[in-house]
């Protein structure tokens, strides 16, 4: 349903995904990883000969001997401004928009889907909650807002709430631009 599915490389590195449609007869996405430093593998399968040719590959490192080999891999390499090895996602989206996308699931971890809220680029969120107890040893689902207090918190307008399963599924959208 989406045109591009977009992680960072964090999540390459983390879980190797495929990030192609599971559905039978579906098609699948543009592949967008947003890897400021370049540490995705070449060896992740999104790279592999028949995902490569379906990956853009966003950063802001200009090192033409690693880039040179992302491209060997067939993805595409586009490189944008950026500072400390961030790329400003405002501009990748309007890249994409002048491919003709004009749907992005994002998908990444907590630091792609904060610099996303950061930056005021999120429509709607679709937060899947599970029946298990984590704790602060587990993964956080979101790196650092800035937030000090819940006044201070950006807030979310829930639109749905629907059972997937054992998980609830809990779609919302923001009630701020950026944080």
């Amino acid at each position: 349903q989406m045109d591009v599915v977009m992680v960072g490389a964090g999540t390459i590195i983390a879980d190797d995904p495929r990030l192609t449609c599971r559905l039978a007869g579906g098609r699948d996405p543009l592949r967008v990883v947003v890897d400021g430093r370049l540490r995705v593998p070449l060896a992740a399968r999104v790279l592999t000969k028949t995902a490569a040719r379906g990956t853009v590959l966003a950063t802001v490192n200009a090192n033409q001997r690693k880039l040179n080999a992302y491209r060997a891999r067939g993805a595409e390499v586009l490189t944008l401004p950026g500072r400390d090895g961030r790329l400003s996602l405002r501009r990748l989206l309007r890249q994409l928009a002048a491919r003709g996308v004009n749907t992005v699931l994002l998908e990444g971890g907590a630091t792609l889907a904060a610099a996303a809220l950061r930056e005021g680029v999120v429509d709607r969120i679709a937060l899947f909650l599970a029946p298990k107890l984590v704790g602060g040893d587990g993964i956080p689902m979101l790196a650092s807002l800035g937030v000090r207090t819940m006044a201070g918190a950006p807030a979310l307008r829930i639109s749905g709430i629907e059972a997937v399963g054992v998980d609830w599924l809990v779609r919302a959208e923001p009630e701020f631009r950026g944080v």
